[in-house]
């Protein structure tokens, strides 16, 4: 998914006083419903969501755009009126292009989109979702007597309490749904497949037939295939994480075939996994971890090797997460830290590499991220230039001293 992205931070913001105008009475704005399905999809509709990641709240603000709407502090600890008004602003700025998730759930822009018109507080139609009109049913069980229909067709795009309490039956059922109130990708695969299995037609939304097939316990799938899977870590995992959940997410998909080791960074060879693992198992292959993909990633039916699979890791197995610091890399020292051992090359992510670029750092314009990429690269040639060493472009021995010993 791509997320809010800083281009407003240069030419866009320093043009803003001239760009942003005021709200004529005409301007309507998205529905309620299209920024909760924006919401769902962004954030599962968490306002105080960190993601680690440089994103921040429900509409997952980074903090230069968060600043160039005219946002302060940061967007997770902003009130949800806050968060709301600044993502209609930032609408009315550049239309839905920020949100990858704007495609994803089918949003369409309306004259107000991009039009850089600066809203109000009391524009038309904030993002804010009025509380559901459809009471809740009760808790879902297998084999209990479905709660009443709502009255209205669920399908793709759909936002309500009964859909979530409807996906909750599904997950119960053994069908890989948690209740996110949201119909997408993974809910329409689950419905197809309840109505494959119940003998109606596969039409893929929620009808009466279908609503009440999954409170029927023959439609039940057996076995519990997601039970070793540990808690979903709770935010989204992307391209340039670093965590321990991801480390256990990575043993466990190597433990599957997928070529991954627990380095805990989502790197090129992560991402190529995770969309791997989401095509197997029949997901929208968005190349980020969020809960549907972290259980898959423990589904059986998702093994590559199934003949060969490895014992799943336990808690046990995973050794806590300790991520570089400068004090630990031995930043400013003129001593090196011990060599590892291993020759890194461009285009792999290396646990040991994150102190040689935090040495090198601000000259060298890199950041601890653990992965050689072209930017790494460049330092490394300049550094063995100015060190007289061969100018391989890789990390080995000689090289790694020059960073704490060299010129």
């Amino acid at each position: 998914m791509r997320r809010l992205t800083t281009l407003l931070a240069a030419g866009a913001l320093a043009a803003g006083t001239v760009v942003l105008g005021s709200v004529g009475s005409a301007y309507a704005d998205p529905s309620s419903s299209a920024w909760n399905a924006l919401r769902q999809c962004e954030s599962s509709n968490n306002y105080a969501m960190n993601s680690g990641n440089s994103y921040y709240g429900a509409y997952q603000f980074d903090l230069a755009t968060w600043k160039s709407v005219g946002g302060t502090g940061r967007p997770d600890q902003a009130s949800k009126a806050e968060q709301d008004f600044r993502a209609l602003y930032l609408y009315r700025m550049r239309g839905w292009g920020p949100w990858i998730c704007a495609d994803l759930v089918g949003l369409s822009e309306d004259a107000d989109g991009g039009s850089g018109k600066k809203p109000t507080r009391g524009a038309s139609n904030p993002p804010s979702t009025p509380a559901p009109s459809t009471p809740k049913p009760g808790t879902p069980k297998p084999g209990t007597k479905a709660p009443a229909y709502p009255g209205h067709q669920l399908k793709a795009g759909s936002n309500s309490a009964a859909l979530k309490t409807f996906q909750k039956q599904l997950g119960a059922m053994g069908y890989g749904l948690e209740g996110t109130g949201y119909f997408g990708p993974s809910t329409e695969q689950a419905v197809l497949k309840l109505q494959t299995k119940a003998g109606l037609n596969v039409v893929g939304f929620v009808g009466p037939s279908t609503w009440k097939a999954a409170w029927d316990i023959r439609n039940k799938i057996s076995g519990t295939p997601l039970a070793a899977a540990p808690a979903y870590p709770g935010s989204v995992l992307r391209k340039g994480a670093e965590s321990g959940a991801l480390q256990k997410f990575q043993k466990q998909l190597g433990s599957f075939g997928y070529g991954l080791k627990g380095t805990g960074y989502f790197g090129p060879s992560t991402l190529a996994a995770v969309k791997k693992l989401q095509a197997k198992a029949h997901l929208h292959a968005v190349g980020f971890v969020g809960p549907e993909t972290w259980y898959s990633a423990w589904n059986p039916a998702n093994n590559l090797h199934p003949a060969k699979a490895a014992k799943p890791p336990t808690q046990s197995d995973v050794k806590p997460y300790v991520p570089a610091t400068n004090a630990s890399c031995k930043v400013g020292s003129r001593t090196p830290l011990a060599w590892g051992g291993t020759v890194m090359v461009a285009g792999k992510t290396y646990r040991n590499l994150q102190c040689f670029q935090r040495q090198l750092g601000a000259q060298y314009g890199l950041t601890g991220t653990g992965y050689f990429g072209s930017a790494t690269k460049s330092a490394v040639l300049i550094l063995q230039k100015k060190n007289h060493l061969p100018k391989t472009g890789k990390v080995d021995a000689a090289t790694w001293k020059a960073a704490w010993t060299g010129k």
